[in-house]
């Protein structure tokens, strides 16, 4: 420790005795880059006794920047027992900085019995770091229970890790069920696709198909097209690539496609006569515009040739750009002669703009 330990008895003394509550709060922060026997004891007293909350709060965070195991016992009293709500989420979060097997009956303890759905969160997201199942029934107690939907879509996010298929069942049960709100819906998209493998491609196909929700379609088309994406990137060999991307996209994202899929996205796009419906897009906010983006990129994914007129006809005659884009993406993917001129056309006409 190259910090110059004369600098101790100063800071404790500024703690212990200044009037000034940021002084002392700024002194507590401070001791936590010393190492030295008399700092835990002076900074467990002023998580204890200061009478100024940010103060306290510093001192939580200071305990855990230390990862002393005497600061256990305080930082467990002061998440259960103080009455301000952000020394309780310092003090839950200093106890994310111990070892899982420490800190999860802690926390767990803490989900059962306080009130504030914020301080739910935060300690759902702390669980969330940890690399193992020791919370996962509780969690998946919280995502069907809690009455706060916050509460349940940060259960959602720690839920998900690399690998975690036995949620996968859990996770399609819930989507169908009618009482779950629409924002953990969304939240399941994203998570999915963290949990990964095969398994959850019919899933995020189902919700696509009669998911009324804007929200919920866009992060679940989104969900789609990084998994597929991810498949393709499985599929390319290693060195010079003797296929081409449009090849890999027919091998892996076409097979196994539900057959409802493709004309339910198409029925988004609102294409009629060979032109996108400006008149039903008139009204549109930005939140149909990036599920329509969405949706066109998906498509692409599909490999799918009853695709490629709509997307045509969007890139030749959309005013939005980003559909444009992603029209000009996806038809790349489709291929083909009629997408290979509509492309071209494309260029000269935004070079000539």
């Amino acid at each position: 420790n190259l910090r110059d330990q004369r600098a101790v008895p100063c800071l404790i003394t500024a703690l212990q005795s200044d009037t000034n509550a940021r002084v002392r709060e700024s002194s507590v922060r401070a001791l936590s880059y010393f190492e030295n026997n008399a700092v835990l004891p002076a900074i467990v007293a002023a998580l204890e006794k200061d009478q100024d909350a940010e103060v306290r709060t510093g001192a939580a965070g200071s305990l855990g920047s230390l990862g002393s195991k005497d600061a256990i016992a305080p930082l467990a009293k002061a998440l259960s027992c103080d009455s301000n709500e952000s020394v309780r989420a310092a003090a839950a979060e200093a106890l994310g900085e111990f070892d899982e097997a420490t800190a999860t009956p802690l926390l767990l303890q803490t989900l059962g019995t306080d009130a504030s759905a914020d301080l739910r969160v935060k300690t759902i997201s702390v669980l969330g770091c940890f690399e193992g199942t020791n919370a996962s029934g509780t969690l998946l107690s919280i995502l069907e229970k809690d009455p706060s939907i916050k509460v349940q879509c940060a259960a959602v996010k720690a839920l998900a890790r690399p690998g975690g298929y036995e949620l996968i069942p859990v996770f399609r049960r819930l989507l169908q069920s009618p009482g779950l709100p629409s924002d953990v819906r969304a939240e399941m998209a994203p998570s999915l696709l963290v949990i990964g493998g095969p398994e959850i491609r019919p899933i995020l196909e189902d919700v696509l198909i009669r998911e009324p929700d804007q929200r919920v379609l866009t992060e679940f088309a989104e969900a789609l097209t990084g998994h597929l994406d991810a498949g393709r990137e499985r599929a390319l060999p290693p060195g010079p690539h003797a296929i081409t991307n449009a090849t890999v996209n027919a091998s892996t994202n076409h097979a196994g496609a539900d057959p409802q899929l493709v004309p339910v996205l198409l029925a988004m796009l609102k294409v009629k006569g060979g032109k996108p419906d400006y008149n039903s897009w008139g009204s549109s906010g930005s939140g149909e515009s990036g599920l329509l983006s969405a949706v066109i990129d998906l498509l692409g994914r599909l490999d799918d040739k009853r695709a490629a007129p709509d997307l045509l006809a969007i890139l030749k005659n959309d005013p939005d750009s980003s559909k444009r884009k992603a029209a000009a993406r996806s038809l790349g993917l489709l291929g083909g002669p009629a997408a290979l001129q509509a492309l071209v056309t494309a260029l000269g006409k935004d070079e000539a703009e």
